[in-house]
Parts: structure tokens; sequence; C-alpha cells
């Protein structure tokens, strides 16, 4: 009976302290609640790295980025609206007045767009993209690239991001142009294999919905209920919209009314729950999350291997306008672009897959969206040129007159390389290892076709045939009446 009154008492304490750790909103956090973005950046930071006695150079970046905090999608607005409508009309008048205060600002002619901390985000690491890699920029910044997909959300994550990085980069970097390319920053739009084996089959989500059938789960749901006085039982979806909605408010509009619903424990059990459905959605849940993502992957290595050449300069490149070099290419796409991107390389991999069951063995998981796919989530590779290199493996010097390395950054740290399970590899390595998705990406092998796309083009002839049946009757029953 204590335990019980004591469990109780804390439970009220930390309700009314609101949110101490704001890194567990899954997809939906900001990046700078999941990483350091106060550190004072230093210019050049990561622009050279030693390899024995040899200094190698920053000679091309390659960048694919999440876009910036957005506003909820028109989807989530009306079930935003909706719930809160079912709760105050509901809930005891003395449970969380602010509910009853509480109103809904949101523009549905913005749905999905950008907010204000999105565009700080994206200008931010655009600026400090610039300062770690000044000397690269300030010696070949007029040949960058833009890229993202159709969605205004990161096309403008790309504006803002150019704007960063050629305030610091000045007079270097080319008026911002945007190149739109669907096929790798949403590969998975009309990827049938992916809609009728994934995203649209129920079935293959069940970890995700029994977890909501577990305890842990179940405490939550009940909790609100009781907390809030309402004659209804929260569904699955109820939860997680108010889990999200401390996020959305927060980041948006200041307001943390909704984040008083539930605990700091409470919130890391939704976010195991929303890593249990991103996992399956888009990661090592199921094999065509990372084979889909084989152009992507193709297209950076191919702008990569365009990068090198041991005979060029790289102080003095002159005029490369005819040739496929490029010092960076940035991409801006989504969550489900990076995180197929990034099980495809095999980072974020535990040794055991996400269960509705292990929710307590998997606290210390490597698969945490909140770490790995927040908002503006950014994965690298970079590029070095190193003269008379000293070997990687035996300290020795090589001959030859240039080789090149990569190092490998998610979220501006730069992690281990699973080619060579080290910090900095030969690029040879890291291309071999990775073979397979450059030189056998088929996409319409991967995703199929639909059969309704089979049946129309069967009916299409059957059609044709018909239409020319039709025009040569006439002349037939001519003949036939002759």
């Amino acid at each position: 009976m204590w335990t019980l009154g004591f469990l109780c008492l804390l439970q009220w304490l930390q309700l009314g302290q609101g949110v101490s750790r704001w890194d567990v909103f899954a997809s939906k956090t900001l990046y700078e609640w999941a990483h350091d973005v106060k550190t004072p950046v230093f210019a050049n930071e990561y622009n050279h790295v030693g390899v024995g006695n040899t200094l190698c150079k920053a000679i091309h970046v390659n960048m694919v980025v999440r876009h910036g905090a957005r506003n909820p999608t028109l989807k989530n607005m009306k079930k935003i609206k909706a719930l809160h409508e079912k709760i105050v009309k509901s809930k005891k008048p003395s449970a969380f007045p602010e509910l009853d205060n509480w109103s809904y600002r949101y523009n549905i002619e913005r749905e999905g767009e950008l907010v204000n901390k999105g565009i700080t985000e994206q200008n931010e690491l655009g600026s400090r993209t610039g300062a770690r890699f000044q000397h690269m920029f300030d010696t070949n910044g007029k040949y960058v690239k833009f890229v993202s997909s159709r969605k205004s959300r990161a096309k403008d994550s790309a504006k803002h991001f150019h704007g960063g990085l050629s305030d610091y980069i000045v007079n270097k970097i080319p008026t911002f142009d945007n190149e739109i390319n669907n096929a790798t920053m949403r590969f998975y739009d009309g990827c049938y294999n992916y809609e009728n084996q994934v995203e649209d089959n129920i079935t293959h989500f069940k970890q995700f919905h029994d977890f909501s059938k577990t305890p842990q789960f179940i405490n939550i749901a009940k909790a609100l209920k009781n907390r809030l006085g309402i004659s209804f039982s929260l569904t699955e979806d109820d939860v997680y919209q108010i889990y999200e909605m401390c996020a959305y408010e927060t980041y948006i509009f200041n307001d943390m009314t909704w984040c008083k619903l539930l605990t700091d424990d409470e919130r890391k059990v939704l976010e195991y729950g929303q890593d249990l459905e991103k996992y399956y959605e888009s990661s090592y849940g199921h094999p065509i999350n990372s084979q889909m993502a084989c152009p992507l992957v193709k297209d950076m290595f191919e702008t990569m291997e365009n990068a090198m050449n041991s005979s060029w300069d790289y102080e003095n490149l002159g005029d490369m306008t005819n040739t496929n070099y490029l010092a960076a290419k940035f991409q801006f796409g989504h969550s489900e672009t990076l995180v197929p991107l990034m099980t495809a390389l095999g980072l974020n991999k535990d040794d055991g897959p996400l269960l509705a069951t292990n929710f307590n063995t998997m606290s210390g998981r490597k698969f945490r969206t909140s770490n790995i796919s927040p908002y503006s989530t950014n994965l690298a590779f970079v590029i070095y040129a190193c003269n008379n290199m000293n070997s990687l493996e035996t300290n020795k010097v090589e001959p030859g007159s240039q080789d090149f390395v990569v190092k490998l950054f998610v979220n501006e740290k730069e992690v281990t390389i699973p080619a060579c399970d080290g910090w900095l590899c030969y690029y040879k390595k890291v291309k071999q290892k990775y073979e397979d998705y450059i030189k056998n990406c088929n996409i319409k092998e991967v995703c199929g076709a639909k059969p309704d796309d089979t049946d129309k083009s069967v009916d299409s002839k059957a059609n044709s045939v018909f239409s020319k049946l039709s025009l040569l009757l006439p002349f037939i029953l001519l003949n036939w009446s002759i």
C-alpha cells in the first residue's frame, strides 16, 4: 500500500515538473534535443586528417540530410483537433484545466511545411558544415550541387542550408539552384513490393501493434484515462498522438500544455513503440527497406568516384565545368530516406531484432530514432586526398602519387565504417563493401510492377484490337452481303 502511494506521488511530481529529457520523441525530436549544437565549431575542424606522417585534405563531401522540423501533416492536424474535442467534452472539469483554454492554431495551408525551428536547424547546419570544411569550400566552393525531393519541406531545407553555407563561405558558393530528384530522395514512392509487403501490410507491423497490448503500454493508457477523468478508453493512436503533441506544441508554439499529461518514463516507453514501427517500416525489419535504397547508394558512390583523380591538383583545379567533379553534393529528403540508407550501410544494427516483448533488454539499443533520425539528421561521406600516403595497415609510405581515404559522419560525428571497422578507410575498400548496391541496383526488379499495371496493359491491348475490329466490321459485313 505504501509502495503504491509512493509511486503515485512520484508520478504526480513528474507530471508537475514537465519534461526533463527531450531526446525521446522519436522522429519528432528536434535536432538540438538529441545532438550538441552549442559547442563552438572550429574552422577546418574536419578538413584535414593525418595518416601516419601524411596529411590528407578533404576534396569531396557527399551529404544526405533529412528536412528540418515541420508542421504536422493534414492527416495529423485533423487527428489533433478531433482528439482535443473528444477529451475536453468528456474529461473532469478539474482535470488539466489548461486543456479547456488550449486553442487549435494549426494552419492547414502550411501542413507539413518547415517551421521556424526547422529553418534555424538547416541554416545552422549549413554554417557549421562550411566552417568545418572551410578550406575546401574556399578553394573549390563553386563546384557544389543541391538536390531535394519534390516536397516543399525538403526544398526549403535545401534553400536554408545553402543560406547558412554561403553566409559562412562568402562569395565562393554559387547562387542557390536545386534539382528535384524523387528517384533518390523518395525511392519508396510507388514501390509496389514495398507498399504491398511493408507499408500497407498490417501483419508486418505485428510487433508494433502487439506492444500496445503489453503491461507497459496498457498502464500508460489507463493512467491517462484516470488523470483526465474521461469516460472512454484511449486508442493506441490516441496515446501516440498525445505523446507527439508535446513535441509539436513545444517546438512550434513554445506551449507545454500537452507535455503535462505524460511522465518522462512514459515517454521512454512510447519512444520504444515508435522505434518498433520505424524498425519494421524502414529498417532491418524487412530486406526490401535497404534494397530499395540502392539508387541513392549508387548515386553517392558514382558522385564520389567522379570526384577522385590521382593526377589532379585539388589546390589548383582550374576550370572543371567539363568534368563531373563536385566538391560537395547535398541531398535533402526524409526520415524514410535516411533510415533505409543507414540500414543499407549496416549502421545502427543491434545484436537482435526489436520486439514487442524486449523493451527492458533493449534500453541500450543502437536503433533509437530520437538519436539516429531526428529532424535535420544528416549522413556524410567525406573523401580525403593523400600524397605519398602512409599505409593505414603498416604505417609505411605507399608508392604512387595520390590515394584516397574516406570518413563517415552521422549527425556531424564520425562513426565506425562497417567496411573496415574503423574511423578511416581506403575508399576502394568501402566501395567494395557496397559493390552489390552500386553494380546490381535494379529498382524495377526490387519494386516490381503493380498487378493493375499489367491488367491495364492487357486491357489496353484488348481495346486496341477491338477498336481496329470495329473499324473493319462495316467492310467485313459489306463483303459478306455481296
